[in-house]
């Protein structure tokens, strides 16, 4: 049975988290701790070049690295590179995105 268009988004089975951070109180350690709190039981990869692992989970530079394309990919990056940080989710195959950015205007 083929598998509906918003299961990736809405029940993943692998998530990268880009912007992995820490530091505490950032929205790249709420989203990791919430993860872990939460139980999810599927493949957590933190993207972050500036560590190797974030609570527990493995952590690697950028998506590209990645062994398979996550199903979904959450963005917690700065809003000057939001638009390639999405760019990259695409290119490497992730099925579904979450974006956290706060007073993003897009340049016409």
């Amino acid at each position: 049975m083929a598998s509906h268009p918003l299961t990736p988004l809405l029940a993943p089975r692998s998530i990268a988290l880009v912007g992995a951070s820490r530091k505490p109180d950032t929205p790249g350690h709420d989203m990791v701790r919430m993860l872990k709190r939460g139980g999810f039981r599927g493949t957590v990869q933190a993207i972050n070049p500036n560590y190797d692992e974030i609570e527990g989970y493995p952590c690697v530079a950028s998506l590209r690295v990645l062994a398979a394309p996550p199903d979904l990919a959450v963005l917690s990056v700065r809003n000057d590179r939001l638009e390639d940080t999405l760019a990259e989710a695409i290119a490497v195959g992730a099925r579904a995105a979450v974006i956290f950015a706060s007073g993003y205007l897009a340049n016409d």
